[in-house]
């Protein structure tokens, strides 16, 4: 009996939530305006026109610097919240059946935002900062 109500319990979850993301899943091209992400099978990512609020260096004003841009290149690595350039963290979410990665911005202030990007060729609108963060983590 435990054992049909821990399985009930797994189907259910994976139902509500979605399978839990693997790495491949997040292997391919993200964007957001001219942004764009691309994640390679061999650990590498190339990262062209991200907004400059989305670096980790800018602080937690993600107001500024409006307009201006960075570049990165490097490793990735996979872990069960997201997946980290270098050393920089993003968020995997839901929005409905498909996954969004998102920078956290104002991560540590009373009213954290984030910046998302969605996959090349996906129907969904990625959101600014000032509309995505409020449920992000509950998709």
């Amino acid at each position: 009996m435990v054992a049909l109500a821990a399985t009930l319990c797994l189907l259910l979850t994976s139902c509500v939530f979605g399978p839990r993301p693997t790495a491949e899943d997040v292997v391919g091209t993200w964007v957001h305006g001219d942004t764009r992400l691309t994640i390679e099978a061999d650990g590498s990512f190339a990262l062209t026109d991200a907004p400059l609020y989305t670096e980790s260096t800018i602080g937690d004003d993600w107001r500024r610097a409006s307009g201006a841009t960075w570049s990165e290149t490097g490793e990735w690595t996979f872990d069960d919240i997201g997946i980290f350039l270098s050393e920089r963290q993003l968020v995997i979410s839901r929005e409905g059946s498909e996954l969004v990665l998102s920078f956290l911005v104002d991560s540590e202030n009373d009213n954290p935002r984030c910046f998302e990007l969605v996959r090349e060729g996906s129907t969904l609108d990625p959101r600014e900062p000032e509309h995505c963060f409020s449920d992000a983590w509950f998709r």
